[in-house]
């Protein structure tokens, strides 16, 4: 213990002694040596008339600053100490100070000085501030009694203490540098010059031996600054300066024990405290949910100016896990108010970024793209969603993968030459179920698949080509509306619509499967089919093709109460409704071309009857073979004896029943290939299905399943 001591007093006497220098050079104004040997003579014996004095000026300037520094925020620690009398003289006296003493505090913020203040009760409370020890041989007395030099002396030494508290104390080091807009010297070294020339002038033995004439850092209205402070201190100076590191002592145990029990909640309900992380919702239940608001109300209740950015954060990422996202937005702003007041950039970075996401969950899509270029232009490596030569214009949505932007390519032209306008999507690839390898093959695919039904892929890979981060999809731009909002809208579509919009969406599945690298969809919902419609034309695109979620994340969201759920477990759930079984690892069937028969089917029921479980009475409102059609389509049954119970294992057959024309016929093979892009097209009358000749080969009943089993699994 004595170790810690000595080396916490020899710490605090180094911190002194730049300002114990520049003031004795400015001070004494006598013959060189002659000062040089008093000086030594004065701080051999440190209980001394000098010593005392210089501990003296040294303790009242950083009082001065620490009063000065709380401000408004003293009184509510001091109230019911002091008589209300006491109490408004004191109030009087520290306002006339901050106004009359050109302190420089007015240029920082209420916030920065409550920090710095915080930050200064605690170096004291631990014994660094004081200026007792120090040696005349530290001191470097070169240039004594110069006054050409005086001002500089005195930025240097406030310069000097500041560097060295840097790292334990931003705040307080940021506001030690500040000066009078009028020109000056910091706070603290005027404050140092006048106790210092008080203690001279109350001191007969050293008034006699010192001349301070040459004491000229003090204007008028500092001297009568400080003299408002000093009586100040001397009368309450024990109370006030006791109540001021209580309350910041009591103020910093508590935001201790917060930040502790935050850590918990975030470990135990398992909330990521990366700001890239998608918002999954964790925080549920009604023990969990008073916990966190009981958290919160005790954070709130202190003052926000001494809430650091983590803290905060760590704040904003709970609520958002609990689907609280206006919550999550006032504690992410505040924690870039915070990060911004103590200059950390990846902090504020970080804080900028979480309102963006949080700003998507409750779809103001403006404010979340301004928050996201707030993030970009602090760190644009790490959160760029996509390559610097695309211009983000709006944000378009977000689902389970990504946001998506409207975002224009400066190097890629369009059909006019004019800048590309794409609809780009960054995603997350944990978000996946498949090698994004895989993905990005497709990708290729697609750009060189041209049909009027498939939205088109321009561009993909990563946002930061370097480190192989951010990846990016950038697809046509199609100005119309999902069908899910579509249904959400108008209700559910009317037959002729329904064929007209179903037609083209079958003839984008069927070119998609019979590509030449063949391209399962996995994800078709009506989320992912766009619509619009133009004096009665219905124009359509899929979407999202190879895009689907992990069944374990389907599995998660459906678990999370509807009334927290996230854009993520909507997208999620939404993929679950219409996935087939064999998607979702409930039967052992492979993934094929059936497998986006099954999700097409469920579409189209949901499309017309608002349900994926329609009864008697919706099967009864549409013609028989179209009822036969989708049934079919949504059958789990992937191997059966009779063949019009199974599900179709392509699109060749749905087209003749979305053309209202009867069911095919037993001996038609359901893998027929087929034109859907002129099927979507054609005109109302019927039209016989044109059937490849090397399909109607005689073949047995078991030798047609297992070629049907080869080619699904060759598409995969």
């Amino acid at each position: 213990m004595p170790a810690v001591k000595s080396a916490l007093k020899s710490g605090a006497a180094m911190l002194a002694e730049p300002l114990i220098c520049a003031c004795l050079k400015s001070l004494l104004n006598i013959p060189v040596e002659e000062s040089v040997g008093w000086l030594k003579k004065r701080f051999t014996d440190h209980s001394g008339a000098l010593p005392k004095a210089i501990a003296a000026a040294n303790d009242r300037a950083w009082q001065a600053l620490e009063l000065a520094l709380a401000g408004e925020s003293l009184y509510e620690s001091i109230r019911g100490r002091l008589r209300d009398a006491d109490l408004k003289a004191v109030r009087d006296q520290i306002r006339n100070f901050v106004a009359e003493a050109e302190t420089g505090l007015e240029s920082a913020s209420s916030g920065l000085r409550l920090r710095a203040g915080d930050e200064l009760a605690r170096l004291k409370r631990q014994g660094r501030l004081g200026a007792d020890g120090v040696e005349f041989e530290s001191l470097d007395m070169t240039r004594l009694g110069s006054t050409a030099k005086i001002a500089d002396d005195a930025h240097r030494a406030v310069n000097g203490i500041a560097a060295s508290l840097l790292a334990d104390a931003p705040n307080l080091a940021k506001v030690l540098t500040l000066v009078p807009s009028a020109g000056g010297i910091p706070l603290l070294a005027a404050a140092f010059a006048f106790f210092l020339r008080r203690q001279i002038a109350t001191n007969e033995e050293l008034a006699r031996e010192l001349t301070h004439d040459g004491l000229r850092w003090l204007t008028l209205k500092q001297q009568a600054g400080f003299q408002n402070i000093e009586i100040a201190l001397e009368a309450h100076s024990a109370l006030l300066l006791e109540a001021l590191g209580g309350y910041f002592a009591a103020t910093d145990g508590k935001l201790d024990d917060l930040a502790a029990k935050l850590d918990q909640f975030l470990e135990r309900n398992q909330v990521s405290k990366n700001a890239k992380a998608p918002i999954r919702i964790t925080v549920n239940g009604d023990l969990e949910l008073q916990r966190l608001k009981q958290l919160r109300d005790r954070l709130r209740e202190l003052p926000a100016e001494l809430v650091d950015a983590e803290l905060q954060s760590l704040l904003g990422a709970a609520e958002a896990a609990a689907g609280q996202y206006a919550e999550a937005l006032k504690s992410h702003t505040a924690a870039e108010v915070a990060a911004s007041e103590s200059a950390d950039r990846r902090l504020q970075a970080e804080a900028a970024y979480s309102q963006f996401q949080d700003h998507c969950e409750l779809k103001a899509w403006d404010a979340a793209l301004v928050a996201l270029n707030r993030a970009i232009s602090l760190d644009g490596k790490r959160f760029r969603p996509l390559p610097k030569h695309y211009i983000v214009e709006s944000i378009l949505g977000a689902g389970a993968f990504g946001v998506v932007f409207r975002a224009r390519n400066t190097i890629l032209p369009d059909s006019k030459g004019k800048e590309l306008i794409t609809a780009s999507k960054a995603f997350r690839e944990e978000a996946i179920d498949r090698p994004l390898l895989e993905i990005f093959g497709e990708a290729f695919t697609l750009k060189n698949l041209t049909h009027p039904n498939i939205v088109r892929v321009y561009d993909h890979g990563f946002a930061d080509q370097d480190d192989q981060r951010g990846p990016f999809l950038a697809m046509e731009l199609f100005d119309g509306v999902t069908l899910e909002e579509q249904l959400k809208t108008h209700g559910t579509l009317k037959l002729d619509d329904f064929l007209a919009i179903f037609k083209q969406v079958a003839a984008a599945l069927n070119a998609a499967h019979t590509a030449e690298r063949p391209i399962i969809h996995r994800d078709l919902k009506p989320a992912n089919i766009m619509v619009k419609c133009v004096n009665g034309v219905w124009f359509v695109k899929v979407i999202d093709f190879g895009l689907a979620v992990k069944s374990t994340a389907r599995t998660a969201s459906q678990n999370v109460p509807v009334s927290q759920r996230s854009t993520h477990d909507k997208a999620n759930i939404g993929t679950g409704r219409y996935a087939p079984p064999e998607q979702c690892g409930e039967k052992p069937y492979p993934i094929g071309p059936h497998s986006d028969v099954y999700s097409f089917g469920m579409t189209a029921l949901e499309a017309l009857f608002d349900t994926v479980k329609p009864d008697d009475d919706d099967w009864n409102k549409i013609p028989k073979e179209l009822a036969t059609a989708l049934k079919r389509c949504v059958s789990e049954l992937y191997y059966a004896e009779r063949p019009d119970q199974k599900r179709y294992h392509n699109f060749a057959s749905i087209a003749a029943a979305l053309s209202r024309r009867v069911a095919p016929r037993p001996e038609e093979p359901d893998d027929a290939p087929i034109d859907l892009v002129a099927e979507a097209t054609a005109p109302a009358k019927p039209k016989p299905i044109p059937v490849a000749k090397a399909a109607v080969r005689p073949e047995t009943a078991s030798q047609r399943v297992s070629r049907l089993e080869n080619q699904a699994q060759a598409l995969q």
